[in-house]
């Protein structure tokens, strides 16, 4: 344990720091009211991650691919969620989307690297890393979905729709959509000033963001790879067979 822990002092420094600053979260503040253990709990989980799937998958990731999942766990759960930046921060979801779809991408093309024991030609490359940041994404869209609907929290955050265009409203009953604008929705005797879409919007859009973030991995990877693999930028965030 010691020598692991020196091997990868860094990262185990920020590890520590996340977790004190989660302590310090849970102690003298009241944010992210019942919802806060559970938070922390995955949170702490997810924090040695790489650990697990190095474990498994007998790879292993550079320590500074692992800060930057630190901290970008600790961002998006501790930050986001708790501290409510994703709130008073408009753009900080989708920046986190963005960023972490980036070296998702880098991370799926070490991957096929690892697989294939060679650097792979650049479209290969290309095409692998976009499609492992995008499934990745996915599985984070489910993961949401379930927390939402399992735990009642609202991590696919909702959108107030002012105006509708659907084919439920054509009164010839065919396909054609009509537009219909939405002054006010009564629920529970409540008017709301518009329809809450329950997180297709936010969805969707993390969705095109992480197309975006790992559209941009993809075309560093296949550079590295049209390179033979000398692109250091690149090269310094993949994972390598243990």
């Amino acid at each position: 344990m010691t020598a692991w822990f020196k091997k990868h002092l860094f990262l185990n420094i920020v590890r520590l720091a996340c977790i004190a600053a989660m302590a310090a979260l849970l102690v003298f503040t009241r944010s992210g009211g019942a919802k806060r253990p559970l938070y922390f709990a995955v949170t702490f989980v997810f924090l040695f991650l790489p650990e697990l799937v190095t474990f498994v998958l007998r790879v292993e990731p550079p320590d500074a691919l692992s800060v930057i999942y630190v901290l970008g766990l600790f961002c998006a759960n501790i930050l986001g969620e708790l501290v409510e930046l994703y709130v008073s921060v408009p753009v900080w979801d989708a920046a986190l989307h963005l960023i972490a779809a980036f070296f998702l991408a880098l991370t799926g093309a070490s991957f096929l690297e690892i697989m294939t024991g060679k650097t792979p030609r650049p479209l290969a490359t290309f095409l692998f890393a976009l499609c492992f940041a995008i499934f990745i994404g996915v599985l984070w869209e489910f993961f949401e979905y379930f927390m939402d609907c399992v735990f009642r929290y609202d991590m696919q955050k909702d959108t107030l729709v002012k105006s509708i265009s659907t084919i439920l409203l054509d009164p010839d009953g065919g396909n054609n959509a009509v537009t219909r604008e939405i002054e006010s929705v009564v629920v529970n005797g409540e008017a709301w000033p518009g329809y809450i879409d329950i997180g297709l919007h936010d969805t969707m859009s993390d969705l095109i963001i992480c197309a975006a973030g790992g559209l941009a991995g993809g075309i560093c990877c296949a550079v590295n790879a049209s390179d033979g693999g000398r692109f250091r930028f690149v090269r310094a965030f993949y994972w390598t067979k243990k």
